[in-house]
């Protein structure tokens, strides 16, 4: 549930970027465009390593067979990245301005 929602959040964020630079919020790296299509693209990422992550669980437990010994180390790894990727990405869009109250 915890990704799932980080997902949630990251679209939400890509919804508002455009009231943040209206409402005087200062993008330091990149452009309003490029910042909704990086929260986008986070969300859609991680959106589809949990979509595989469920398959592979209902692989394992419907037929028995594991696809692969370490695939829940694997779709934990990748969901952690996609955070740190986002974590980092909103501490760039509100590095100057502080995060929203």
């Amino acid at each position: 549930p915890m990704f799932g929602l980080i997902v949630a959040v990251a679209l939400v964020n890509a919804a508002h970027v455009d009231d943040f630079v209206s409402a005087g919020g200062t993008l330091t790296m990149v452009q309003a465009t490029t910042l909704k299509r990086l929260y986008r693209l986070i969300a859609w990422f991680m959106g589809v390593v949990i979509g595989g992550a469920l398959v592979l669980f209902v692989v394992d437990e419907v037929s028995g067979a594991q696809p692969s010994a370490h695939w829940v180390f694997v779709v934990e790894a990748l969901l952690l990245t996609a955070f740190t990727a986002y974590w980092i990405l909103q501490t760039l869009q509100y590095a100057v301005d502080g995060a929203p109250e």
